[in-house]
Formats: C-alpha cells, structure tokens, sequence
C-alpha cells in the first residue's frame, strides 16, 4: 500500500550522499580581522541535525533564493547594503528573504553550537611546539565545536551517537582543522576481538560514546546548509565582541526554534587545556617506547598484529608458552 512507504526525501540539493545517514553538523569559519592580525578571534559555528532535516532544508533554501533571484546567501555581503549581489531587492525584499532563511533554520535545525577564542590569547598561553602538535586556534574551535555537540547528542556521553561533519573549504586552516577531526575518528574507532595495549591516557577516547562518522569539506555554493552555518558563524562573532550590534542581535534573537549554545575559550580553560595534553603527551612519549619494544619482541616471536591509533591489536596464539608470553608482554 502507497500508505506503508517511506516519504521520499530528495537529496539533490545538499550537497553530500545520502549514505553517510544519521546526524550531520556543518560548521563554517569566521575571523574577525578589524583589528590586527595578533587581536583577532576565531569563531566556528553551525548546525547539526537528521540528515534527512538538512535535505529538506537545502531544497527550501534554494527555492527561497531562487524566489529572490539570488545564486547564495553569504552573511557579511547581506549586511553591506551597497552590495551588487542584493541590490536589485527592496528593503522590504531584503528582509522577507532573511525571514525565510531564518523561518528556515528554525523548522530544520535541531542544535546550534557556537565557539570563539582570541587568537592572541591562543598565541600567549600556547607554545610554538604546542601549536606544532595540537593544531592552530582554528583547530581547537572546531575540536570543541564538534565535542560540544557530541556532548548534547549523546545525552551527556550516555548513548552512542555517529556525527558527520562538514567545514566550509577555502580558509586556509580548514584541512589542518579537518585533520585533527580525522584523528579522533580513528582513535574512536571500534576495534575487533583482539587482546590490545594501548596508554591508560588515550583509551578514553576509544571508550567515548561519539563516534565521528564521515568528514568532509565543503562550498556554500554546493551545500546550502553552510549558508545557513555562515548565518550563526558571523552573527554570533559580531555579538561576542559587541552584545548590541544593530544587525547580528536581532538575527541571533529570531533564530528561537533550534537549541543554540554559545561558548567562549577563556585562559582558564587553555591553561587547563594546555596543562592536560602536556601530561598526556609526555604519557605517549612512554607509551611510544614501550610499543616499539612490544613490537620488536612480536616480531621475534613471529605473532600476528596489527598496530592501532592508540595501540596494538595482537591474535593470541594457540601455544600456551607463547600466549602467556604474548600476555606478559602486553602487560595481560
């Protein structure tokens, strides 16, 4: 019967298969660059929710913006009201497609996170070898950006829950950003049934109940919900630095429906950052030295295994002198 199917959900316009299913938040970058370079912040904010909300939404999207006659919405060009690409709209034009877009959000949504931190307060608390190994401000926002979210979707880490996540490609710390993302995914990951060592430091994150699922980059040309990402990215920086600004305010107010959460990166939490991944990175450089012994001496023995993220996989042998060796050696 017609009734029992499925509704058809067209995924055309989102900009990314269908088959990555589940939840997907799509962040997008914004640098306050008004004042020098070593003054500016970072904001990284966007939208998560069912991937069939977000198709739903971009076919919207784009009907609205055809209805305007306008190729995408980028927020900072809609503020300047001399722009060319909105300037054949009308006032009262120029408001009813930013209420369509912000009626939008607020039907398909389901969580808004914003996080911002001052890139001269990341330089001052950060060293240089910091940096190098744990990534640029950019790389932090978006670490908890994506950890903030993880948090709400899994009822405070109490249910597994997969999270895609798309970033807006072009800026020029979005692939470093990315990459770091791509080494939760991996540390997260679900092993098979072998014995494993890995370092008391790391294996929490193997344990966690968010697991990252596809990661991609992005145009807001190709997926609408960028655009919409872009929205809370730029209002959200413009508020942070100024609560009354006469044109983000009123936005950040009109989007009431999603469950939108802002957050800033103060000192105390980079000294608390800092201070936790400086224990942890001296534990892995043990962990390091007693992997590489670990290894050596499988080799020896001629056991199968399979170097993890965080560990090492090892297939008990059947023997059991070697398995009681291969047992000490892992610390079993």
């Amino acid at each position: 019967m017609i009734s029992d199917l499925a509704p058809f959900v067209d995924y055309s316009a989102c900009g990314f298969s269908a088959s990555i299913g589940g939840l997907v938040a799509l962040f997008e970058i914004y640098c306050d660059e008004s004042e020098s370079e070593s003054d500016s912040s970072v904001t990284i904010a966007g939208w998560a929710a069912d991937i069939n909300r977000l198709a739903t939404l971009s076919i919207e999207w784009k009907n609205v913006l055809a209805q305007y006659q306008v190729s995408f919405f980028h927020t900072k060009t809609f503020k300047n009201r001399q722009s060319r690409m909105y300037r054949h709209l009308s006032k009262q034009d120029r408001q009813g497609l930013l209420d369509a877009l912000l009626g939008l959000i607020n039907q398909y949504a389901s969580h808004g996170q914003s996080v911002q931190l001052s890139k001269k307060l990341y330089h001052r608390l950060t060293t240089k070898e910091f940096r190098t190994r744990h990534g640029s401000p950019y790389a932090t926002c978006l670490g908890i950006c994506t950890w903030k979210v993880g948090f709400r979707i899994t009822n405070g880490l109490t249910a597994e829950q997969e999270l895609s996540v798309f970033l807006e490609d072009g800026h020029a710390n979005a692939t470093e950003s990315i990459w770091y993302l791509q080494r939760y995914k991996e540390l997260s990951a679900s092993t098979t049934g072998y014995d494993e060592v890995w370092g008391k430091e790391n294996s929490p994150i193997r344990d966690s109940p968010l697991k990252i699922g596809a990661i991609g980059l992005g145009s807001k040309r190709s997926m609408p919900a960028l655009q919409a990402a872009d929205i809370l990215a730029y209002c959200s920086g413009c508020v942070m630095r100024n609560p009354k600004d006469d044109f983000a305010a009123p936005i950040l107010n009109a989007l009431s429906a999603p469950d939108i959460r802002f957050y800033q990166i103060d000192a105390g939490d980079l000294n608390a950052m800092t201070s936790r991944l400086a224990k942890e990175d001296a534990s892995e450089v043990r962990i390091q030295h007693t992997r590489r012994a670990q290894k050596h001496r499988l080799k020896e023995l001629g056991i199968t295994f399979r170097e993890l993220p965080d560990g090492i996989e090892v297939e008990i042998p059947e023997d059991e002198v070697e398995a009681k060796e291969v047992r000490r050696l892992l610390g079993h």
